[in-house]
């Protein structure tokens, strides 16, 4: 067998879903939004617009909501998100 980023992508995404007990269905959509917000904070961040800074904090919400949810706590060091659950910083994986 041939191991591609493709394999190694899908083994830590559900290495990661295991060891946080989530299901996988609600990982995806963490990654998803998590993309959603670091596409807008970037968007954001390079143009002084009052559209781009609403969905900013609007798909920053929507995955602070679904983080919640699942009982994490997010901070935001940067553009991208980081899960906090009992007082130790989570990073999501990174997948291709």
């Amino acid at each position: 067998m041939r191991w591609t980023r493709t394999l190694e992508s899908c083994c830590t995404f559900a290495n990661f879903a295991i060891e946080q007990g989530l299901l996988p269905y609600d990982l995806a959509e963490l990654i998803l939004l998590a993309r959603r917000a670091f596409s807008a904070g970037e968007r954001a961040a390079s143009v002084d617009d009052e559209v781009a800074s609403r969905r900013e904090d609007k798909t920053g919400e929507a995955f602070a909501e679904k983080a919640q949810s699942l009982g994490y706590t997010v901070i935001w060091p940067g553009l991208w998100p980081t899960l906090v659950k009992d007082g130790k910083q989570i990073h999501l994986p990174s997948i291709d």
